[in-house]
This record gives C-alpha cells, structure tokens and sequence, in this order.
C-alpha cells in the first residue's frame, strides 16, 4: 500500500521502486493534505505491472470530484473510489464506495455485507438524502465557488505576508491552502483561536523526521456555505494578519469576526436557496 500527499510533488520514480520491490495487491492514493490531482494514470500503469488495485481515497474532497471539475479518478484508472457524505458534502457522517466495474461491485458487496456494513442507521437517511439532493443540484457550484475562494485567500495572504505552500506559480486547486510557518506555527494557531479564526497548526514536508509542525492548513467550505465570496475572504485574509502577524488584541479582531459572520447568518448552496 502507498499513500502520499497531494501537497507535494511524488516522486514516482521512487514509487515505481517500491511497487517492484513490494508487489502490493492494492495501491491507496489519498491523504488529508490535498492542494492538486493526482498522477492516477501513472500509477494505475504501475499497478498494473504487479496486478495490484488501485483505490482513490477522496475523504477529503468528494465534492470536488463529483463535480467533475477537479479530477475524474474512476475514468483516468481507479479501479475504486471511497468518499466520505460529511466533510465537504454536508451531509451526516457516512461514507460512499465507488466503482463503475460490475465483478469488483459484487466482490465488494460479498467481502463487506453484513459483516461490516449491516448496521442500517435509519436515523441518518433522510439527512443524508437531502445532502445528495443539494449535491446534486448546487454541488457544482458549490465546489468551484471554494476553489476560488481557496485561491483567493492563499493570493491574499500572500500579499499580507505569508508564505504560501504551491507548485508551478498555483497555491491550489482544492478548497486548502497550506501556510508555511517554521517555528511559529503552534503560535500562529493561539493567536487565530484567541481571536475566534479557526486554524490548526500541521506537518508539512520534512516535518515527521524533525518531530515538529511547521504549517498551517486553512479551508473555504464553511466560509463557502455560508455564502461568502472573494471580497470576504480578502477581508478574512486581513483579519488573519491582524490576529497572527500584527499581534493586535484578541478582542479587537474577534469583534469584526463576529460582524463578518453576522452578514451571513443562512447557509447558500442549499434546496431552498438561489446560489
């Protein structure tokens, strides 16, 4: 099994090695930290050579991917996908197992029924149907509309002086944006919360060896479904400077956070909203 992150460049090369050596009978690709498509094709290749499965874990951006605009995972070589209702989707804690060939489906059914998925929870269809319902319907746009925001934020922070994780002039393609922080991450973290800015310190490339969390990950999908926009997350980007580089007071910043969510006190992207 190989897992990597989408946040930095996989050296396949090295992977190729692995798979040779190692003849896994099942490649995971996935992670937390995803900022870019991943090179499935690439891999399916090389899964092929030692008849091994390839599974795309999209936990963290199924939304993305049903909206056909970030990557097409089952088309470009999975032979399966797993995605989680919740996270992104909005929808009560569940998951979603996805193939489009028929003998894997069946295989699948047999190897998982009863024995690990025999538990109904009755409880949670009808808000899980409702978040379909919404994916299907506004789920597109919901997805571009926090990719922009991603990016617009990751370019705002930038401007207020941040260091931006990306590849090839792009800090992403997905609804995260990984700040570069060094030693002052955990700080950076204190700061935001004491001013009510959600922010959680993380391990960036390198940072497992040292024993240490040098980054940052942010993410729109909230802000989104609430129905912001550009123009806030520019302001969102300045009341993170404020809170994190300025060192202004707690209480200051966090005043004009609560006035900044008072503009939107209703989710968008919903069945009875016109976003």
């Amino acid at each position: 099994m190989a897992r990597g992150s989408a946040t930095f460049e996989l050296d396949l090369d090295a992977v190729a090695d692995q798979i040779a050596t190692l003849k896994p009978r099942m490649i995971v690709i996935g992670g937390s930290n995803v900022l870019f498509p991943y090179p499935v094709r690439e891999l399916r290749r090389l899964a092929d050579q030692v008849g091994a499965l390839v599974v795309y874990d999209a936990a963290h951006i199924g939304l993305l991917i049903s909206s056909g605009d970030f990557q097409r995972p089952l088309q470009e070589g999975a032979h399966i996908v797993t995605l989680s209702t919740h996270k992104i989707m909005g929808g009560p804690v569940g998951g979603l197992v996805l193939t489009d060939e028929p003998e894997l489906a069946r295989k699948m059914i047999r190897l998982t029924f009863p024995g690990f998925m025999q538990t109904r929870d009755q409880n949670k269809f009808a808000a899980l149907a409702v978040a379909l319902a919404e994916t299907t319907a506004h789920g597109g746009a919901l997805a571009r509309q926090m990719v922009v925001n991603a990016q617009t934020l990751a370019a705002a922070l930038g401007q207020q002086g941040f260091a931006i994780l990306g590849r090839d002039g792009s800090h992403t393609r997905t609804h995260q944006l990984f700040l570069e922080l060094g030693d002052s991450a955990k700080a950076f973290e204190e700061r935001c919360q004491a001013a009510n800015i959600l922010a959680s310190d993380c391990a960036l490339a390198g940072d497992m060896a040292l024993k240490r969390r040098s980054g940052a990950r942010l993410a729109t999908h909230e802000l989104t479904r609430l129905g912001m926009r550009e123009p806030e997350m520019i302001e969102i980007a300045g009341l993170i400077a404020r809170a994190a580089l300025k060192n202004e007071r707690p209480e200051d910043v966090r005043r004009d956070v609560e006035r900044l969510l008072a503009r939107f006190p209703t989710l968008a992207f919903t069945l009875d909203s016109h976003s």
